[in-house]
């Protein structure tokens, strides 16, 4: 008995490894929110992961009824273009 424990011991720990959804230096971004099921808000970035565009749907489906454009000068928000329907 006292030869299984460090077997049974080591079976445990490396059977209780957690999986990573993203690389340790991946940025973790949201592209998406869903509500019942339809997006309610989409986000787009550009290739410094920065947020360029934001689309609320809120009650329209297909088209959004506000749309965010963000514009960065050195990593930071320089502009924000807003545009509701």
């Amino acid at each position: 008995m006292k030869n299984l424990v460090p077997f049974l011991l080591l079976i445990v720990v490396s059977g209780c490894k957690k999986e990573q959804l993203a690389g340790p230096g991946d940025p973790f971004l949201i592209r998406e929110i869903t509500v019942n099921g339809k997006t309610d808000q989409a986000f787009e970035y550009n290739a410094e992961n920065l947020l360029v565009k934001e689309n609320v749907f809120s009650l329209c489906e297909n088209n959004p009824s506000d749309e965010l454009r963000y514009t960065y000068v050195n990593g930071r928000v320089d502009k924000m273009n807003s545009v509701i329907r």
